[in-house]
């Protein structure tokens, strides 16, 4: 069985996959989240090394590639430089 027949059963068996949701827990603040989740991140704190693997939307992902945009660490509250803490993996779906 070719690729392309697996992925037109699959496609029949599951339909249409429903928009992996942004996973940030601040997703409701509009300034700077909005949409389903484009890229996977993974987040590590330099200051105590606490460390997170997450889907993030597309406004959220530009937000922590910009310089000068600090980020908190949930764990142990230091703040941080956003595109030193955050590491844009890839898209979700691709």
């Amino acid at each position: 069985m070719s690729d392309t027949a697996l992925d037109l059963d699959l496609a029949t068996l599951v339909g249409d996959m429903p928009a992996v949701p942004c996973e940030s827990v601040g997703h409701d603040n509009a300034s700077m989240h909005g949409g389903p989740a484009t890229h996977y991140a993974v987040w590590t704190c330099q200051g105590c090394g606490f460390h997170f693997f997450k889907a993030y939307c597309g406004p959220f992902v530009k937000f922590v590639q910009t310089p000068n945009h600090a980020i908190r660490c949930p764990h142990c509250l230091h703040t941080h430089d956003a595109p030193e803490t955050v590491k844009i993996l890839g898209p979700v779906d691709g």
